[in-house]
């Protein structure tokens, strides 16, 4: 194929380019982004073909020139590197475009492997998002990721290595949005609600709290401090559904989030009711959630190891046996003192 042919494919792909990140793309069908992906292929395999006869430098030359000519007129600029990653460019483009339609950008999604897609590499094409709508994708974007990573990472559970991942995210939307409060708020709360509705979401959530990354001019901890206010805000019961270690670890850090910890604990085992069993048949009695309560649907038991977990911590053990023992003192019919025995029983069985 001459020069000339090849070039004029390549301004076809460059006029491609400039609509997939402009309003032209709000009309982009099935078949259009079939077709802007076979292109995106061409021009890498024509880099990959110059590089391996040795003419990419003349090819990259004439590349160059050919911005000027782009319909619709864009700053974007066309050049060998950018013709080598064709593809990754596209999809970004696309993704962080506000005009595209819901059904194209999961169309955009569905032409990936997540599986072969790094966590931080689909992370990073989304982090120049920049409008409200587009934001608001990308919480979508986000939980669907979360859910095809893979299991352990370097010895660290999987709630851990996401929550790094999105802290890591997250401090980059502040860098963009560090003018507009407002919405950085918007896209933390979107990006939490989806992360909660997963099976591990609470967990990734407050591993991000916990997540050890630090920056000299405090936006991991803004970040941080922000993830914070949200699940308190947030005020959902289904907070008691993660791992009681990590729920321990971060009340430590903040005395607001530990006292909303215990005030869910209280409020848990408030609605717990006694069920009396047979006479003379053991136990006597037993603590079960109230029926008409739907957000009481943990056990006896699952309460008891919220509360171990909070008597075991060195920094928190004082201030939680004070408030067991408080709780306890209530007339009966009174289920803290039935915790309190569980919790010690067990601790002198593990001994």
């Amino acid at each position: 194929m001459s020069i000339s042919a090849i070039m004029k494919n390549v301004l076809s792909f460059g006029e491609i380019l400039s609509q997939s990140c402009g309003k032209e793309a709000e009309n982009w069908g099935s078949q259009a982004l079939q077709n802007a992906v076979k292109w995106a292929a061409y021009c890498e395999q024509v880099c990959k073909q110059a590089e391996e006869k040795g003419c990419y430098l003349a090819l990259d030359k004439q590349v160059r020139l050919l911005g000027i000519y782009l319909k619709p007129a864009t700053c974007m600029e066309l050049s060998g590197e950018v013709l080598k990653v064709a593809t990754q460019i596209l999809r970004r483009n696309l993704l962080q475009n506000p005009y595209i339609t819901d059904q194209l950008f999961e169309e955009v999604m569905e032409l990936y492997s997540l599986e072969d897609t790094s966590l931080s590499s689909l992370i990073t094409e989304c982090s120049g998002i920049a409008c409200c709508k587009a934001m608001a994708r990308t919480a979508d974007l986000i939980s669907t990721i979360i859910q095809h990573t893979p299991e352990t990472h370097q010895g660290r559970s999987l709630a851990v290595c996401q929550g790094e991942q999105l802290l890591q995210h997250l401090v980059q939307q502040l860098k963009i949005h560090s003018d507009h409060g407002n919405r950085f708020v918007e896209y933390v709360s979107g990006l939490c609600k989806q992360l909660a509705s997963l099976a591990n979401g609470w967990d990734v959530i407050l591993s991000m709290v916990l997540s050890d990354q630090w920056d000299s001019v405090g936006e991991s901890d803004r970040v941080k401090q922000q993830v914070t206010s949200w699940i308190i805000s947030s005020n959902s019961r289904a907070l008691l559904n993660a791992n009681t270690s990590l729920l321990s670890q971060v009340s430590g850090m903040s005395d607001t989030f530990f006292q909303h910890y215990l005030e869910l604990l209280v409020t848990w085992g408030g609605e717990m009711r006694l069920e009396y069993g047979q006479p003379g048949v053991h136990p006597l009695y037993t603590w079960r959630p109230h029926p008409n309560k739907a957000a009481s649907t943990q056990s006896f038991v699952c309460l008891t190891s919220h509360w171990s977990q909070l008597l075991s911590s060195p920094t928190l053990g004082k201030s939680a046996r004070e408030k067991l023992g408080e709780l306890a003192c209530q007339d009966d019919p009174n289920i803290w003192r039935d915790v309190h025995k569980k919790v010690h029983l067990n601790k002198k069985n593990e001994t």
